[in-house]
């Protein structure tokens, strides 16, 4: 953990974009597929955004480049909506950690800074666990939440309140997980087919 920590500090050792802000524009992105794809409990997705805001919160924008334009990639779109107790999370977690990973691999060849150096440093197994760490302590902030609102009995059977409270933090304006209406063993749910166009520069 204070080794990730200490990585993503050193993010802010690369420059900010100037005219964009590509972590916030991922976040956003992410927040309106799950709202317009009526994502029910917490998702993929909200795991993503919330690991996003995580990077964000330590380093800002310092070497996001353009990343933004992967994870708006509407191939990620159904991996996005596939619930976190989905059987397919995990398969859901490697498309979008492969496609990042991929991102910063060629950044590095191409520009290697420090920046792009930490953001390899992460292989693909290493960026599923830390999305599906996050995931469960957004699951863990929501249940708290819910005890709070309905005055119930709150157990997770292994209570962390540093946990339940970094849980609770989701990006302002970002979409709320709700209660869970879709069987853990449904698949992802379909998204329309993005129209053709031609290979990303």
């Amino acid at each position: 953990m204070v080794d990730t920590l200490r990585k993503i500090m050193d993010l802010r050792q690369d420059p900010a974009p100037q005219a964009s802000n590509p972590r916030q524009e991922a976040m956003s992105h992410i927040h309106t597929v799950l709202n317009q794809g009526g994502a029910q409990g917490v998702t993929v997705g909200h795991a993503v955004a919330a690991a996003i805001e995580g990077i964000r919160y330590g380093a800002g924008e310092h070497g996001a480049r353009d990343v933004h334009r992967v994870f708006m990639d509407p191939a990620l779109t159904n991996a996005y909506l596939t619930p976190l107790n989905s059987p397919y999370a995990q398969m859901a977690h490697r498309q979008i950690a492969q496609a990042e990973f991929n991102y910063w691999d060629q950044q590095n060849r191409q520009n290697p800074t420090r920046g792009t150096q930490v953001a390899v440093s992460f292989d693909v197994d290493q960026r599923v666990q830390l999305q599906s760490n996050i995931g469960h302590l957004v699951q863990a902030g929501q249940s708290f939440t819910q005890h709070l609102a309905n005055e119930q009995t709150f157990s997770t059977g292994n209570e962390n309140p540093a946990a339940l409270y970094a849980g609770m933090h989701l990006a302002p304006g970002s979409s709320q997980p709700r209660a869970s209406q879709q069987s853990a063993s449904s698949p992802p749910p379909a998204a329309p087919a993005p129209a053709a166009k031609g290979p990303r520069r």
